[in-house]
């Protein structure tokens, strides 16, 4: 090809390249394309360069772990209980304090000064202003729209399921409401008790596998984790703080264990995980099917 399309996040334009002569290190700028007026929107602009720049020199930015403000089955390790820990989502967190894990911070913005402070090694500390930019960035990260919902918002009255089964919200939200108990620790309408000041910041041990069986030896086993969010779940890969509901581990190194999370996170046998465990299998695919529309 001779052209390439650029697209440049921090300007918000599209720059028109000729690479016909790239190999010589002659690629030239044609021309820029206004795509958005960042300028008008400066404070939030700083907040998206803070999020995806390695400003202390560490190795390290908000990116590093939270690929485009998502997950994508990347752990660290770091901070106290000190263990492995899957990097959860930022999409849509804006209303679910605390952040981080284990949670422990009350806003975006002291997630902002505490987690970026420490990712420079305090060389420097964020600027006020910084903190108050990229915390307002991060509140704005919007969770994406739902395919398995319909152009108007409702959920789709059967839902097709990864196996080629399928199964119907309506009936899996009375389950998830009601025998299952699902909704005692993810409540609507944001499925989390961290929605709400008077349930937040509590740490639930249901049985759920509190590490891989990876280097356990290095690891600090404490039981309980705040009730994540289930909203946008169905783009969430792996699932529980602990990544087992994807991973698994085979001869000390990672391998992919399932690719249909939920499914595992419901028919795990020996947890006190909810109570999916007692209904029928068709069941099972109607909460599913819920749960992938939330």
């Amino acid at each position: 090809g001779r052209t390439l399309y650029v697209l440049n996040r921090f300007t918000g334009t599209v720059a028109v390249v000729d690479v016909r002569e790239a190999r010589t290190g002659r690629a030239r700028v044609l021309r820029q394309w206004p795509v958005v007026d960042v300028r008008s929107r400066e404070q939030r602009r700083l907040g998206q360069v803070l999020y995806f720049s390695d400003v202390g020199r560490t190795g390290m930015s908000c990116d590093a772990c939270h690929l485009e403000g998502h997950t994508g089955g990347v752990f660290f390790e770091k901070t106290r209980p000190m263990r492995i820990y899957r990097s959860t989502t930022a999409l849509g967190s804006r209303d679910t304090p605390p952040y981080f894990t284990p949670a422990s911070t009350r806003t975006l913005a002291e997630t902002a000064e505490t987690v970026g402070g420490r990712n420079r090694y305090h060389n420097p500390d964020p600027l006020p202003s910084e903190v108050e930019a990229l915390a307002l960035f991060t509140s704005l990260l919007p969770t994406p729209p739902n395919p398995y919902r319909d152009a108007d918002g409702a959920p789709l009255e059967t839902v097709p399921l990864p196996e080629g089964r399928s199964g119907h919200p309506a009936k899996g939200r009375a389950l998830f409401e009601g025998r299952a108990r699902c909704a005692t620790c993810h409540p609507a309408p944001l499925f989390t008790l961290d929605q709400d000041p008077s349930t937040r910041g509590q740490y639930q041990d249901v049985g759920t596998p509190v590490a891989l069986p990876l280097r356990l030896e290095q690891q600090h086993l404490v039981t309980g984790a705040a009730p994540p969010s289930l909203v946008g779940t169905w783009d969430v890969w792996p699932l529980l703080t602990s990544a087992t509901a994807g991973y698994a581990v085979q001869e000390d190194r990672l391998v992919v264990g399932s690719r249909f999370p939920l499914r595992t996170l419901l028919e795990t046998p020996g947890l006190k995980h909810g109570d999916a465990l007692a209904l029928t299998p068709e069941e099972r695919d109607d909460l599913v099917a819920y749960l992938l529309t939330l």
